[in-house]
């Protein structure tokens, strides 16, 4: 069973920026993928047996078992939905 995380190209995870002085820590859950050119944002914690979408900009904390999109890094699915629609 895998438990690494999948890292696509151009991925930004970052609890610092070198002109801002105040940090986060980013928790990154198991099983998780990462499409490329995602952006994390400092301070978010992640579930586990996530997908985060190409171009996703993360800016909340996500959930366990979902598939998550778009600039905002909205919930799009699942894990249960996807696997009842493969039915």
């Amino acid at each position: 069973e895998i438990s690494a995380c999948l890292v696509g190209s151009e991925m930004c995870i970052r609890d610092r920026h070198e002109w801002i002085e105040k940090t986060k820590p980013i928790s990154i859950g198991e099983k998780c993928w990462f499409e490329g050119e995602t952006i994390v944002l400092p301070g978010i914690l992640t579930g586990s047996n996530y997908i985060i979408g190409a171009g996703s900009i993360v800016t909340h904390d996500i959930p366990d078992n979902v598939i998550v999109t778009s600039n905002l890094a909205k919930i799009i699915k699942t894990k249960e939905e996807v696997i009842e629609n493969e039915k």
